[in-house]
């Protein structure tokens, strides 16, 4: 006897289009729910950049100063960039640090909470006490330096 009947035929089976469809929603929702918690860890990261940029450039001026100089820091909010110059000399390229895209900048004086957009350091290596806010949305970074010896605390605050 030949096989050429239908009992001998193979059956083959294959995925249905359904369940393709219900494979893709799963891979979806994980890849939306890694994709979520890597934006926030993004932002993180960038506050947290951005604090240590702005505590890095602080003790450069301090250092700067305590050479014989005086040492100026410029904040500004709008563009959010930082400037680290040499007053004392013309030669000294200023050290220019911008947060990134996102990143809004506050910076006020202690304890009376004036705004300012600059902060002398003299050739003791000190200034005024003041704390910059660095944030985006809810979440944000506070520093909050001694003027007289440059020390200062991070304070995180999120939703």
């Amino acid at each position: 006897m030949s096989g050429t009947g239908g009992t001998s035929r193979r059956r083959l089976r294959a995925f249905t289009l359904i369940e393709l469809l219900a494979v893709l929603v799963v891979l979806g929702m994980a890849v939306s729910v890694a994709a979520v918690g890597l934006s926030s860890r993004s932002d993180e990261s960038k506050l947290s950049d951005a604090a240590s940029s702005i505590a890095s450039l602080d003790a450069m001026a301090r250092v700067r100063a305590r050479k014989g100089s005086v040492a100026e820091l410029r904040f500004d909010s709008s563009d959010g960039t930082i400037s680290l110059t040499d007053r004392a000399s013309a030669d000294a390229p200023p050290i220019d640090r911008e947060l990134p895209d996102g990143i809004a900048l506050e910076v006020w004086e202690r304890p009376w909470g004036a705004p300012i957009d600059h902060l002398i350091v003299d050739a003791r290596g000190q200034s005024v006490d003041y704390q910059v806010r660095v944030s985006k949305g809810d979440e944000s970074v506070t520093l909050r330096f001694a003027g007289l010896t440059g020390w200062h605390e991070v304070i995180r605050s999120a939703p």
